[in-house]
């Protein structure tokens, strides 16, 4: 079962409705109520920027609907809109692969998508120009969205719909019941917990909550015995350790204490350490999720401190963890091994170690070389140019000197 991605939308139909929206106004025009569904997402964390721009170009289209309509009566408005929806538009597909150290001409970016010329040439004119005519707008916002529901949203929803279907496929009858169970317990555990957040169950507890409330923590941990992988899949990436709504530093932390007790009562906190370390929290570096993964970390850290063998073990497991968090995940763990020589000594070289790997893959992929979201192979980033200055050896300039030019004091005409 592979790390699902956080998104604001809760289905694909949430999408595929999304799509209608949009792009048909027959038997009713829905095209506000769109806009207004991805304003919403916008405030639950990372949308897709094609959905984003989709979405301003289509709030561009309407408000110059008003204009036709006479509602509105000046077009500078509306031209201002069109262009800035635009620029937003060919910005956001071409920036990602600006990643050269000289930069690389906007045409070529554009052919490695496909993108037609004449995007680039009105994002350019409006950018440094006067603005472009209401009508080339007009034209170019309508194929600008006629390409995204080609070459977006066509292509995302077909494919993830075969994604989906792959991934349903990897659980058996059995699993999915598993999981089922899994969600009957922590709804069981939830429902106690919220009857009183700060109240501590004692063992042995007679009372009919404090019966109910050990019941569950016990079917949760037979069930993580029957199956640690999906059990760990199950709580943290189905909307119960971490979740997909943006949430407050101060509500992030009380997150982590309502679930803590579980995690405590699995006798598994290094093992739990390891597995949120490891996996890859897909969606951008920064967002709500990643935080709450590495709050968790933070918080299980102290735990594993105190028991060296558990220190030993997660040591022994480093290099799965993903540089970013392998850094957090050390560099907790030396304040917390202080009195050990010997295991300081360990810990301090391998965050040395870390940091050169991770400025290694900087380097990389500031030169192309390393790891990177978007494939530049098929670019032609050309050559930079030469140029001799009296008689020196060849040196590197990003611009040639002009023959004709001549000095004038600056502001003179």
């Amino acid at each position: 079962m592979a790390n699902p991605q956080f998104t604001p939308y809760k289905s694909l139909q949430d999408l595929r409705v999304l799509k209608q929206w949009f792009f048909s106004t027959e038997p009713e025009d829905l095209r506000q109520r769109a806009i207004q569904r991805v304003q919403a997402y916008l405030t639950r964390g990372n949308v897709p920027h094609s959905i984003e721009s989709t979405s301003s170009l289509t709030s561009s289209v309407l408000l110059d609907e008003m204009f036709i309509k006479g509602i509105l009566t000046d077009p500078t408005p509306i031209q201002l809109s069109y262009t800035m929806s635009i620029i937003k538009f060919v910005n956001g597909l071409l920036d990602p692969y600006q990643r050269a150290r000289f930069t690389i001409p906007l045409h070529k970016l554009a052919q490695v998508l496909g993108l037609p010329s004449y995007f680039v040439e009105l994002r350019h004119a409006g950018t440094h120009e006067a603005l472009p005519s209401l009508s080339m707008l007009r034209i170019t916002c309508q194929n600008a969205l006629k390409w995204l529901q080609a070459n977006y949203w066509d292509l995302a929803l077909e494919n993830t719909e075969n994604e989906t279907e792959a991934t349903l496929k990897q659980l058996t009858d059995n699993e999915l019941e598993y999981v089922k169970t899994i969600k009957k317990e922590v709804k069981a555990y939830s429902k106690i917990r919220r009857e009183d957040v700060k109240k501590m169950f004692k063992p042995g507890d007679s009372s009919v909550s404090g019966k109910q409330y050990w019941d569950s923590l016990k079917n949760l941990k037979i069930l993580y015995d029957q199956n640690q992988t999906l059990f760990l899949e199950t709580m943290f990436f189905d909307r119960i350790f971490i979740v997909g709504d943006f949430l407050s530093e101060g509500k992030i932390d009380g997150l982590l204490r309502f679930y803590n007790p579980i995690i405590s009562y699995l006798k598994a906190t290094s093992t739990v350490l390891r597995y949120i370390s490891t996996v890859e929290i897909l969606s951008t570096n920064g967002s709500n999720e990643a935080n709450q993964q590495q709050k968790w970390i933070q918080r299980m850290i102290a735990d594993v401190a105190t028991d060296i063998g558990e220190v030993g073990s997660l040591l022994d497991h480093i290099e799965d963890v993903s540089i970013d968090n392998r850094l957090l995940l050390l560099e907790g763990l030396k304040t917390k091994v202080q009195d050990d020589e010997k295991l300081l000594k360990k810990v301090s070289l391998l965050i040395q170690a870390t940091k050169f790997e991770k400025m290694n893959k900087s380097i990389d992929q500031i030169s192309f070389g390393g790891d990177r979201k978007r494939s530049t192979d098929n670019v032609d980033f050309g050559k930079a140019k030469k140029s001799k200055v009296d008689g020196a050896a060849d040196e590197e300039h990003i611009w040639t000197k002009s023959n004709s030019w001549d000095f004038r004091p600056y502001g003179e005409v």
